[in-house]
């Protein structure tokens, strides 16, 4: 992961620097998150001056219908060149564990007609992720929702978020279960588990932009100096694969 994560940034860097310049998204300095009380959480513990916020605790499909998304129109109408990351659904798939409606379809929806009219964005949908703790709410009739029917239920919201959404898909979801996470209260991570999300989602957007500009030149090696494709097509081919 390490060697990804450096020849990533040092791709990116110097594939700019060695071509003329082609345009493939935004670059992560003019990013946006939109999140719920995890994206509030890590926007207070990581230090991602890169990235602006909108986020807000407790929040499900209601809020990002009518809050998240004209805030969003606002900042992509005067510069739709940006990178968006979208990371609810937790609270959505607390309530579907209460009976409620699945959101996944409506947030599909939301998003992909961003995605229509918004083309020189590019969005990323980062996984819901998951608890460790059971889930306090009043619309349970036992008060708490069991975290092993909550994990469950945030699988297959992800699941149906990564085949029907034309967003990227990040799937910090398995990372965290593989690697392991800390909360501390079952829902809330701690600084260094928001730190390890912060850190995997822009390794994968670094690693992804030098993929895309790769697709993008592969084919026109006069954009290059003969030195510099040389240097870096076998690169680029190797991070290509890698994603």
């Amino acid at each position: 992961m390490k060697l990804v994560k450096y020849f990533g940034v040092l791709l990116t860097v110097a594939t700019l620097v060695i071509s003329t310049p082609v345009n493939v998204y935004a670059s992560s300095n003019s990013s946006i998150w939109i999140g719920d009380s995890r994206g509030v959480g890590l926007s207070q513990t990581v230090v991602a001056d890169d990235y602006e916020f909108i986020a807000k605790c407790g929040m499900s499909y209601s809020w990002f219908n009518s809050d998240a998304i004209p805030r969003l129109q606002s900042y992509l109408n005067s510069n739709p060149n940006r990178t968006v990351v979208i990371n609810m659904g937790v609270n959505d798939c607390a309530n579907i564990c209460c009976g409620g409606n699945s959101t996944v379809n409506k947030y599909i929806e939301d998003i992909n007609k961003l995605i229509k009219k918004y083309p020189s964005t590019h969005f990323y949908y980062l996984s819901t992720n998951p608890v460790d703790g059971d889930y306090q709410s009043s619309y349970s009739s036992t008060g708490y929702i069991d975290k092993d029917e909550l994990n469950a239920i945030i699988n297959e919201f992800n699941a149906l978020m990564k085949n029907r959404c034309n967003a990227t898909y990040i799937d910090c979801n398995s990372y965290l279960i593989e690697e392991g996470f800390s909360t501390f209260d079952g829902i809330h991570y701690t600084s260094e588990t928001y730190q390890d999300i912060y850190n995997y989602t822009e390794r994968y957007i670094n690693l992804d932009y030098v993929r895309c500009y790769y697709e993008l030149c592969k084919d026109r090696p006069k954009r290059f100096n003969k030195w510099g494709w040389v240097w870096c097509k076998p690169f680029c081919e190797w991070v290509s694969k890698s994603l």
